[in-house]
C-alpha cells in the first residue's frame, strides 16, 4: 500500500490489503510445509532403497529402485491407472513378438 492510497483513499482499503497480505503470508506457508514434506519423502525413499538393497534376500527379493522421476502430482488417479494398463498392455504385446520370434527359429 502505498502512502497515498493509505492517507487519501478509503480506510477500509488497508484492511483490503491485510487480508491480501495475511492470505498470501498463510499459503506461503503451506507451500513451505508442502516442500519440506516432500523433501523428506524424497528423503525416506532413499533411505528405504538403500538399506532394503542393502540388507534384503537379494535371492527372494528384487532390488527396489529409487524413482525415476520426480513425483507429479497434478496426475489423477484415472491417469496413473491408465498409465500403468498402457505398461501391461506393452509387456504382453512385447511378449507375444518374443514368442512368435521363438516359433520362427523353431521351425
Amino acid at each position: 500500500m502505498s502512502n497515498k492510497e493509505f492517507w487519501e483513499e478509503d480506510p477500509e482499503l488497508l484492511w483490503a490489503y491485510r487480508k491480501s497480505y495475511m492470505d498470501k503470508f498463510k499459503l506461503d506457508k503451506q507451500i513451505s510445509n508442502f516442500n519440506a514434506w516432500l523433501n523428506g519423502l524424497y528423503v525416506f525413499r532413499a533411505i528405504q532403497v538403500s538399506l532394503y538393497n542393502q540388507l534384503g534376500k537379494k535371492e527372494t527379493q528384487p532390488a527396489l529402485n529409487y524413482y525415476e522421476e520426480p513425483i507429479d502430482f497434478s496426475k489423477t488417479k484415472a491417469d496413473i491407472e491408465r498409465e500403468e494398463r498402457l505398461a501391461i498392455e506393452e509387456k504382453i504385446r512385447e511378449r507375444n513378438r518374443q514368442i512368435k520370434e521363438m516359433l520362427k527359429q523353431k521351425k
